[in-house]
């Protein structure tokens, strides 16, 4: 794999495992020392005083040793994880869950016999959703444990519960990731624009919404399959049309960006459906322009 890959990897693991998981996997690596009873306690302390110095910027000796015996233990479990992720966004799911498992399977343990690396176990709940399997999804979600603090997991996790209908643990897990992951803003029960949390429908919603802001740069054209399923759920909601139309614009599907802005300019309050109208009146600007210049060629104009 790449340098660059390595170091994400890298990073994921300092950032992502906590540091009760990586005391346990130090607890159970420590058990496994030789018969004479000693064990490596320096290594257990590096990793459990500061894992993202030890492992990402390594300075003493002590710290380059505890990079490369961790590097090298991760090192297959991540590079599968990588390419599960990788084939996950290109939509191929057989892949993607065959690469996922493996990663599961390469994964180092702790000492509960959890994987130290379980974004496989998340790659395989996003299949489930996407398969119409939600308690298989909510089953992965939560075999990732408790310490493994994803705002992905997080995420599809409350979508699997709305799914299934379970409105108490779906809203317990929406304002969880909210707190954990800085989504404070979508728990704002004075913006009448959002799709809110009074019932699954919209808890879910919310969720997708939620996704598609803040993974847009790495979601399959930028989010607009969440922000078309958000859609379906709440067709009247302001801030979800909006959304849609400015990903519909950016994937140059220009007549549906703007019936979805005119959507956002009517449902919306004060500065959305102001910016909605505007994005729609130059959206409609543009094509129309764009329809002049090609009309004597017989080619239709771009998203038309």
């Amino acid at each position: 794999m790449h340098t660059a890959n390595r170091y994400l990897a890298l990073m994921m693991l300092a950032t992502v495992l906590s540091t009760a998981m990586l005391r346990a996997f130090a607890q159970s690596q420590d058990s496994q020392k030789g018969v004479d009873g000693r064990n490596d306690t320096k290594s257990s302390v590096q990793i459990i005083v500061n894992p993202l110095q030890t492992i990402v910027n390594p300075r003493t000796p002590e710290d380059k040793a505890m990079h490369e015996r961790l590097e090298a233990l991760i090192r297959p479990a991540s590079d599968a994880s990588i390419t599960a992720e990788e084939l996950f966004n290109k939509g191929d799911l057989v892949g993607a869950e065959a690469a996922a498992m493996k990663s599961v399977r390469l994964s180092p343990k702790t000492r509960d016999g959890s994987p130290l690396i379980p974004s496989g176990l998340e790659v395989i709940g996003e299949i489930r959703l996407l398969q119409g399997k939600p308690d298989q999804a909510r089953n992965f979600f939560l075999a990732c444990g408790p310490d493994y603090a994803s705002q992905r997991r997080d995420l599809g996790l409350t979508i699997a519960y709305c799914r299934l209908g379970d409105y108490r643990n779906a809203l317990t897990g929406y304002r969880y990731a909210a707190t954990m992951h800085a989504h404070d803003e979508f728990l704002d029960e004075k913006d009448p624009d959002r799709p809110g949390y009074r019932n699954v429908r919209e808890i879910e919603a919310s969720v997708l919404l939620a996704k598609a802001q803040r993974f847009h740069g790495f979601l399959r054209n930028y989010g607009e399959a969440e922000l078309t399923a958000a859609e379906k759920l709440l067709p009247d909601n302001a801030m979800v049309a909006y959304e849609l139309a400015k990903v519909l614009r950016e994937n140059k599907k220009y007549a549906e960006a703007m019936t979805r802005f005119n959507k956002a300019a009517r449902y919306g309050h004060g500065d959305l459906a102001k910016q909605a109208k505007n994005h729609a009146e130059t959206v409609d600007a543009f094509m129309k322009q764009q329809a002049q210049k090609l009309k004597q060629t017989g080619i239709r104009a771009p998203g038309q």
